[in-house]
C-alpha cells in the first residue's frame, strides 16, 4: 500500500515525529475509505497560518487547521466522478503547529494525542463536512467519532473529536 499523505514540515517552532504522524494520517485516510487519494499536509508557523486564514477566510488570526479541497463536494462524504489521475488529489490541509501546541498546553494534553484529532477534522473538511449549523456540527461529530473510534482501537488511544466542544456549545439536542 502506498503512502498517499505527503507531509511538509515548513516550521521549526514545534517538534513532532513526522514518520509516526504520516502513518497516522494514512490510517485515517484509509478509514475514510480514501486511501487511493493524495493529500498534502503542510505544518506551518503562526504567521503563515494567520496569513492563509486572512486571505482565504477573511479572518486575521491564527488557527489550528485549514483545509482546501481539490474537488467541489456536493454533500458531506460525497466525491465527484473521477476520470484523470490528477483527480485523485483530495486537497491540502494546513496545520498551525504553534496554535496546536498552545491548545495542548491549555488543555494539559500532548501534541502526539492532538495531531490525529486535528488532522481528522481537516480530512473531514476535505470531503465536505462543515460546522456552521448545529446539524452540520452533529454530522461532522459523528464522522470524526467514527474515524477516531477506529483510530483508538488500532493505536490504543482514547482520542475525542475536535467538534466535541462545538457540539456542547450548540443547542442541546440528541445526536
Amino acid at each position: 500500500v502506498g503512502m498517499p499523505v505527503w507531509i511538509r514540515n515548513l516550521q521549526n517552532a514545534v517538534t513532532f515525529n513526522k514518520y509516526k504522524f504520516e502513518l497516522q494520517c494514512n490510517f485515517l485516510l484509509r478509514a475514510l475509505r480514501l486511501g487511493e487519494f493524495d493529500v498534502g499536509v503542510m505544518c506551518v508557523e503562526r504567521t503563515a497560518i494567520q496569513e492563509i486564514n486572512r486571505v482565504y477566510r477573511n479572518c486575521n488570526e491564527p488557527t489550528d487547521v485549514l483545509s482546501f479541497p481539490y474537488h467541489e463536494v456536493s454533500a458531506p462524504g460525497a466525491l465527484p466522478a473521477l476520470g484523470r489521475q490528477c483527480d485523485y488529489n483530495l486537497g491540502d490541509v494546513f496545520l498551525g503547529m504553534p496554535v496546536i501546541a498552545e491548545q495542548c498546553e491549555r488543555e494539559a494534553g500532548n501534541l502526539e494525542g492532538l495531531l490525529p484529532v486535528v488532522i481528522t477534522h481537516g480530512f473531514c473538511h476535505l470531503v465536505g463536512y462543515k460546522h456552521h449549523s448545529t446539524e452540520e456540527i452533529k454530522m461532522m461529530f459523528r464522522k470524526e467519532l467514527s474515524l477516531l473510534t477506529a483510530f483508538n482501537h488500532s493505536f490504543g488511544t482514547e482520542l475525542s473529536p475536535l467538534t466535541t466542544n462545538m457540539l456542547q456549545d450548540s443547542t442541546p439536542t440528541a445526536l
